[in-house]
């Protein structure tokens, strides 16, 4: 679906497409990584490890903000 708009606006080029093409591998090794801690996480450390990164995150801007 997006291959034609993206070819119209020139987005796709020959070195793109070679970029693509050699992160392949990486993008399969990321997938396979990801599905394989998946399975040795537990949900509930998961949940608590966002919520408190979210925490962190939220603080920081609250202080770039008054600061």
């Amino acid at each position: 679906m997006k291959l034609g708009p993206y070819l119209w606006l020139g987005e796709i080029n020959i070195t793109s497409a070679w970029a693509s093409l050699l992160l392949v591998p990486v993008a399969w090794a990321g997938v396979r990584s990801g599905l394989w801690l998946q399975h040795r996480v537990s949900e509930v450390f998961f949940y608590r490890l966002v919520i408190f990164a979210m925490v962190i995150v939220g603080v920081q801007l609250v202080v770039k903000a008054l600061g």
